[in-house]
């Protein structure tokens, strides 16, 4: 996922929007973001009134959630938060759409549109992923985390990375499995929470 249009996210702004009176940090924000947010919704292809509410979801879930989340000195974590909000709200946007224009579509245009929405599913998952990434993976010893990535990410066989760390198969099939659960619970924590329905 591109976020070349990103802003680089402050700590100290991102440490101001915990208050929300704080008008001058979340007039910042807003100048800061919103260009960024728009170019993000129609690189999606949502028409400019669609972005504009896609970008007002964005920063309504943000002042209702930002107060309680802590981010981490990553700050590709914080895009990692806010892009998969916006493309939540695409998402909605675009299934209200479908649903309420199902019978207008052209078979061929419907599955284009279907299509779209898998692909943006897709993105929403890797997008929560990253987050669940970011979270998890310093609650784990540097070698169980190299043998999951390894197994995981780069489709090394267990044999091979339990060679490699000194380690039995058995303990890289451990060690793939307690990271793959934490991985999962924070993924269905912020699936169930407030974390990623701020609006």
């Amino acid at each position: 996922m591109s976020t070349s249009y990103w802003p680089t996210t402050s700590v100290r702004l991102l440490s101001a929007l915990k208050t929300p009176e704080d008008h001058v940090a979340w007039e910042r924000f807003q100048e800061e973001y919103a260009p960024a947010l728009m170019e993000f919704c129609q690189r999606r292809g949502l028409q400019t009134v669609d972005a504009e509410d896609v970008v007002q979801s964005v920063f309504l879930g943000a002042y209702r959630t930002l107060r309680d989340l802590e981010f981490s000195s990553d700050r590709g974590r914080f895009r990692s938060w806010l892009s998969t909000i916006a493309l939540r709200a695409i998402w909605k946007i675009r299934e209200q759409k479908i649903s309420a224009h199902w019978n207008l579509f052209p078979p061929q245009e419907l599955n284009r549109l279907q299509v779209n929405q898998r692909r943006l599913a897709d993105e929403i998952n890797e997008t929560a992923m990253t987050l669940a990434i970011d979270e998890v993976k310093a609650e784990f010893d540097p070698p169980t985390w190299n043998a999951f990535s390894s197994v995981w990410f780069d489709g090394e066989r267990p044999r091979d990375v339990a060679a490699r760390l000194n380690q039995t198969p058995s303990w890289v099939y451990k060690a793939k499995f307690n990271v793959l659960q934490r991985l999962k619970c924070v993924i269905r924590r912020m699936a169930d929470g407030r974390e990623l329905d701020g609006f």
